[in-house]
């Protein structure tokens, strides 16, 4: 058996999947490539306390934590500005981003 080498970026996830949100490979979907959700399967006794009632509430606990200095917190948006900025632009909440990121990916809007 070889080594696997793969060209896909890659984002450690192991804090992350501690506070209940990763960061998931769509295979290019509609949301983009990347996506960062909460993580539904809560019932494994490894999994954290933390919940998230949706993806919106990870993204915010993600952003405020960045927002506090956060280096991994801060490192996960930044992998989402570099791999999928539609999916960074409605983290942030900033429209005009959020707008031309659409645009670049589906050329007419």
């Amino acid at each position: 058996m070889g080594l696997e080498v793969s060209d896909k970026p890659v984002f450690d996830n192991r804090e992350a999947a501690g506070e209940g949100w990763s960061i998931f490979d769509n295979g290019g979907g509609e949301a983009g490539p990347w996506t960062l959700s909460r993580i539904d399967a809560m019932d494994d006794p490894d999994l954290p306390d933390v919940l998230f009632d949706s993806d919106e509430a990870a993204w915010a606990f993600v952003r405020e934590r960045a927002d506090g200095g956060s280096a991994y917190h801060l490192g996960a948006l930044r992998f989402l500005e570099e791999h999928n900025p539609i999916e960074y632009a409605a983290i942030m909440d900033d429209q005009v981003a959020l707008q031309a990121a659409r645009s670049a990916f589906e050329p007419g809007i």
